[in-house]
């Protein structure tokens, strides 16, 4: 019976190590997850911080493009007014101040977009 005793000792300390072994495997997965799920917080943190940014800036463009559009008709609707007036004819220098003026602002509309 001795004999019997030693191998169902022996067997028992074998599965405790080999479910202490299983154990400590799991425990090194767990921690491992649990600083990529905090990693991957901090990542997401900072990604919607400039994502914030983003927006606002996008925000101000988009002011600043509409600001232009609403230039660039004006100047436009005084053209047509200009042009419109009767017995009201613009020199070559006023036709070209004007055309370089509309030039200038539809070149830094297109620079903003």
């Amino acid at each position: 019976m001795d004999e019997n005793e030693g191998t169902t000792s022996s067997a028992s300390a074998t599965e405790e190590n080999r479910l202490e072994g299983m154990l400590q495997g799991l425990w090194e997965r767990v921690r491992q997850a649990g600083e990529l799920v905090t990693e991957l917080r901090s990542q997401k943190s900072i990604l919607m911080a400039q994502v914030g940014v983003l927006q606002r800036e996008i925000a101000q463009l988009r002011k600043e493009c509409s600001a232009q559009q609403d230039v660039v008709k004006s100047l436009s609707e005084q053209l047509t007014a200009a042009g419109s007036v009767e017995g009201k004819i613009l020199s070559n220098g006023e036709k070209e101040k004007i055309a370089a003026r509309v030039k200038e602002l539809l070149a830094r509309i297109e620079g903003y977009l």
